[in-house]
């Protein structure tokens, strides 16, 4: 039976409109993210029906069915296609989409490139050498027998503890590459944790700080449309996040070595960290997971510590005994 349809665009903000995707999207079992700034629908046009649709947050596409009906007459490409040029209209001109391991061809026929993928999801852009790109734009010359390690920090804000790691990271390597989370979801904005990071390690001659750029994922970015509801999604971005590194990052920047804190508060690092111990190894990355530094008192140093005192939730707390000056004198310059 042939279906006349047309295009709408849908807005999330409107309630009944993300009411109507949200149903549309949970008929084909996915979910839909909060963070959906705009998406893209084909719609029956005797029913008003959602017969297909796509979706987009700042420069990640996502969330995209067709009705089975429909299949076969790309309406998923002419989606593709209404979502780059809206999302280039906005300003962003490097996309990214995270899909399935079978949809790879799919995107591929529409101008997205394989970053990495695990046996749950795919990471795809529309650059086709953009890793490559991002290592010429770190790398540091070092001899061929250099032991060079990697750290991979957020630094909201950057702490002694932060501090402590990269003393031990620097003092166990010849060169590292102290990368910095880049995303802009934190707290501070990422120009002041990435000048916080520099200031704080200036005396360190072989740390080399750099911003993480798109290859650094985090839970706060990573999509979770397409996952079960009782998948595991922390565990599947940390392979994800942590293949890329593997098979993208590390091999030519020569890293053999993974520095990270050892997490006993937050559960989410925790579990992160475990698939890092299982997953690095096995590309040949060794992995070392430092004790976290104390103050005096006995308290573990960390960020969430620092913005609870800031915050005021923590009265009894000297801030100076868990940031460097640097540190201190940026968030007194903020009150």
């Amino acid at each position: 039976m042939d279906i006349s349809y047309s295009r709408r665009d849908i807005n999330p903000q409107l309630s009944f409109e993300r009411q109507e995707l949200a149903a549309f999207l949970d008929r084909h079992h996915l979910r839909c993210d909060d963070d959906i700034e705009f998406a893209a629908a084909f719609v029956d046009d005797d029913t008003d029906e959602i017969l297909g649709c796509g979706c987009c947050s700042g420069n990640i596409l996502k969330c995209f069915a067709v009705d089975e009906k429909l299949r076969g007459q790309n309406l998923m490409g002419q989606i593709i296609s209404i979502l780059v040029n809206n999302r280039f209209a906005a300003g962003y001109s490097r996309l990214f989409v995270y899909t399935k391991p079978e949809n790879q061809t799919l995107f591929g026929g529409a101008g997205f490139f394989t970053v990495a993928a695990t046996d749950r999801v795919a990471m795809m852009e529309n650059r086709p050498k953009g890793p490559e790109s991002f290592v010429a734009s770190v790398k540091r010359e070092a001899p061929e027998d250099a032991l060079i390690g990697a750290a991979v920090m957020n630094c909201n804000p950057f702490t002694l503890g932060h501090r402590h790691l990269v003393e031990y990271a620097a003092a166990n390597c010849d060169l590292l590459y102290l990368f910095v989370v880049e995303e802009d979801r934190s707290v501070f904005p990422f120009s002041d944790r990435l000048r916080l990071v520099q200031e704080g390690t200036a005396d360190l001659p072989n740390v080399h700080v750099c911003a993480g750029g798109p290859y650094m994922i985090s839970s706060a970015t990573f999509p979770t449309y397409f996952l079960k509801k009782d998948d595991d999604a922390v565990a599947i971005q940390a392979k994800l996040d942590l293949t890329i590194f593997a098979e993208k990052i590390a091999p030519p920047l020569n890293i053999r070595r993974r520095f990270v804190g050892q997490e006993p508060v937050c559960p989410v690092t925790s579990k992160y960290n475990g698939v890092m111990k299982q997953l690095l190894p096995e590309h040949g990355i060794e992995v070392c997971e430092i004790p976290r530094k104390e103050t005096e008192a006995g308290i573990v140093i960390s960020a969430s510590t620092v913005r609870e005192c800031l915050d005021g939730k923590r009265p009894d707390l000297d801030l100076r005994a868990f940031v460097p000056e640097t540190t201190y004198s940026y968030l007194m310059q903020r009150k």
